[in-house]
């Protein structure tokens, strides 16, 4: 994990939340809500490994895995998001 791309962002705006949407489309995971809505269609998002079912989902500090949120795309794209 330590060799994938990372983005830091501070803890209080995942306090806030964040739309998971926003967040794919900064780290290039989708171009535009039309092309997140057809991936998340399809199945292609994971959180932690673990799929996204909702296309509203918010990241979270709940979300967090030792400081870290570990967001997927297929099976071989990945992104880490640390917050500190």
């Amino acid at each position: 994990d330590e060799n994938l791309p990372t983005l830091e962002i501070k803890k209080s705006e995942l306090e806030k939340g964040i739309p998971l949407k926003e967040m794919l489309i900064k780290i290039g995971f989708a171009t535009s809500n039309s092309d997140f809505k057809r991936n998340f269609q399809n199945a292609a998002y994971k959180i932690n490994n673990e799929n996204v079912t909702d296309e509203n989902q918010t990241l979270t500090i709940n979300n967090l895995d030792r400081d870290t949120i570990k967001l997927s795309f297929g099976k071989k794209k990945h992104h880490l998001i640390k917050a500190i």
